[in-house]
């Protein structure tokens, strides 16, 4: 009797620390305390972080250790995009694009033929790409970076984001509530109707009709049919959403001030606040599927999740 007792009151306690260990947002040490503004993973293992004084970070265990780079600039580093495995492209402040083509261990200075910051740096494939920035700036480049050429997108709104949904078809955000398409690969842009009045600081689309947009008014606008139409989501986030990442239609993730990270499951009708073990401001955010993903911020913050984030409920 006196000897079950204990192994009871073992398997117990065992059972319940198992619960309460469980950490839903793990964090990751990133080395550094410089802001962190954006995040990209090439696959589960491999990813790299950019902020503030040029810091670029490079991971090649899921975020178990970063290592930081060499980046040969002091620039703010604003926006990080890979179009493969190998070749990537860095925008920040002063027009300033890098490039890697061995996977981060070298970066090149591109001449970008602007000074205007830049916040949003996307390509298509290894030859075409958009860098969006300051004061309307609009970049294409169609030889992966040798050359870039400004286009007139009719606006000289800040341009927060940039994505695609196909080789034509491309979306930048901006102040004001500014949400420009182009159906002819950048030649011509009209503004939507978004219904949101504050700056869009994030657009991406989950499919070629589906996509969403994260407002300074602590809002998600969602959109069904390639932006013709768009929708308010009522987040309950108070704060301005830096970041959007949607793995897919349904399951997507928000992230604001303090360390507030949001998720939906059901395509932005219902969010749920997660555990996000920070108080700090975050600012980018990436998912490489709908369960493991890493959001950074401001003091080197990097977490992680492989979980999805946690219960929904």
């Amino acid at each position: 009797m006196n000897k079950i007792f204990p192994l009871l009151l073992l398997i117990f306690f065992a059972g319940g620390c198992k619960k309460e260990l469980r950490t839903d947002w793990t964090l990751q040490q990133s080395g550094t305390a410089n802001t962190l503004n954006a995040v990209y993973f090439t696959d589960i293992y491999t990813g790299y972080v950019v902020g503030t004084n040029g810091e670029i970070l490079k991971t090649i265990n899921g975020g178990s250790s970063w290592s930081a780079i060499t980046s040969e600039t002091s620039a703010t580093l604003n926006a990080v995009f890979f179009s493969d495995k190998n070749t990537g492209y860095v925008a920040g402040s002063g027009g300033t694009i890098l490039k890697t083509i061995d996977g981060g261990s070298h970066w090149t200075l591109l001449t970008s033929g602007t000074t205007n910051e830049l916040f949003s740096i996307v390509f298509f494939n290894a030859s075409t790409g958009f860098a969006a920035g300051y004061n309307g700036t609009l970049l294409k480049t169609i030889n992966g970076g040798g050359q870039w050429s400004s286009l007139s997108a009719g606006t000289d709104a800040w341009l927060w984001s940039i994505c695609f949904t196909d080789a034509n078809t491309w979306y930048v955000a901006g102040d004001s509530g500014i949400i420009l398409k182009s159906v002819n690969g950048g030649v011509n842009w009209d503004r939507l109707n978004t219904g949101a009045s504050k700056s869009i600081y994030c657009v991406q689309f989950a499919d070629k009709n589906t996509g969403y947009g994260s407002t300074r008014e602590g809002k998600i606008i969602k959109t069904t049919d390639a932006g013709t139409h768009w929708s308010q989501l009522n987040t309950g986030m108070p704060n301005e959403i830096y970041a959007v990442d949607f793995p897919n239609t349904s399951i997507g993730y928000a992230v604001s001030w303090p360390g507030v990270i949001v998720k939906t499951s059901d395509g932005g009708k219902n969010w749920v606040k997660q555990n996000s073990n920070s108080s700090n401001g975050l600012k980018g955010v990436f998912f490489i599927d709908g369960s493991t993903g890493w959001v950074v911020g401001v003091k080197g913050t990097i977490i992680k999740t492989t979980n999805g984030g946690g219960s929904d409920s």
